[in-house]
């Protein structure tokens, strides 16, 4: 189809608003910033999500069970729109919770392998750490969360 121009002897392509394809564009360009918005709430959101699993994941790593105590983890999302703030505790060196839970069921259990290492000494020749930690033995460390009873 062509439709005619503001001048006589000018002829054009139709523009894209005036066909099937090019309402769907025009719908598409309208509707844009609200699905950005929306595909940019839900980024952010798992975006926090991994911030805290890295850093829940630290509090197990970083410290031997017998140094653990309670940790507050802020600005947890609970949705794309709400945060909140989620408390972890430590019942034994077995037993955490946290309040709120953030996970489908009432429990997660957690098991991973790795080995403890302390700092090496300052003289410590750096050539030889990678073979002082393969010859460290290997541990599995387990535990479980449920949701809060404190």
């Amino acid at each position: 189809m062509i439709h005619y121009a503001s001048t006589p002897n000018a002829w054009r392509r139709p523009s894209p608003e005036f066909t099937p394809y090019g309402q769907q564009g025009l719908i598409r360009r309208i509707a844009q910033p609200a699905i950005r918005a929306i595909e940019y709430k839900h980024l952010f959101q798992n975006y926090k999500q991994l911030t805290f699993f890295d850093t829940l994941a630290l509090y197990f790593h970083l410290y031997h069970a017998s140094e653990r105590g309670e940790e507050v983890y802020i600005h947890v999302p609970m949705t794309a729109e709400s945060d909140s703030n989620i408390t972890v505790k430590k019942i034994d060196n077995q037993n955490y919770s946290l309040d709120p839970f953030p996970f489908a069921g009432d429990t997660l259990k957690l098991s991973c392998r790795g080995r403890y290492a302390r700092p090496f000494s300052d003289d410590f020749p750096a050539d030889r750490v990678g073979a002082a930690l393969a010859e460290m033995q290997a541990d599995t460390q387990s535990c479980d969360i449920s949701l809060a009873s404190f």
